[in-house]
C-alpha cells in the first residue's frame, strides 16, 4: 500500500496546478500545511460535530 501512495504522491507533485476554473482559490491552497492522514489514536476526542450534537 505504501508503494501505491508514494507513486500517487509523485504523480501529484509532478503535475502543474490547473489553469482553468477558480485559479485564485487553487493558488491559496497550502499543500505543505494539510494533514493528509490522521491515525484514529491521534485524533482529539470530543472535537467533532457528533460530540457537539450530544
Amino acid at each position: 500500500m505504501t508503494d501505491i501512495r508514494v507513486k500517487a504522491f509523485k504523480h501529484f507533485s509532478e503535475r502543474p496546478m490547473p489553469t482553468w476554473g477558480n485559479t485564485s482559490m487553487l493558488e491559496e491552497i497550502d499543500f505543505e500545511n494539510i494533514c493528509y492522514y490522521l491515525k484514529s489514536s491521534d485524533s482529539t476526542e470530543g472535537t467533532g460535530k457528533m460530540s457537539q450534537m450530544t
